[in-house]
């Protein structure tokens, strides 16, 4: 169960390196490069240009979750 923001993938754009490890993401673009670790209740998958997110529980903090790191991703 994702919230409504989560269930839409985000698009990586031309440009911008994403490495994913586990709950583990690194993004590396023009401006610099961030990184930060997210609780594993969240799985977060890169499919070709696209990042997808899904829960690993159908719970309320988890579609909370997915909804925070599925905006801190986007920044």
């Amino acid at each position: 169960m994702l919230s409504r923001i989560a269930k839409n993938p985000l698009e990586i754009p031309a440009g911008i390196e994403v490495t994913i490890n586990g709950s583990h993401v690194k993004v590396k673009g023009p401006l610099g490069e961030l990184e930060f670790t997210f609780d594993e209740t969240v799985t977060i998958v890169k499919e070709g240009d696209k990042i997808v997110l899904n829960t690993k529980e159908d719970t309320k903090f988890a579609k909370a979750l997915s909804g925070t790191v599925h905006a801190l991703i986007k920044k």
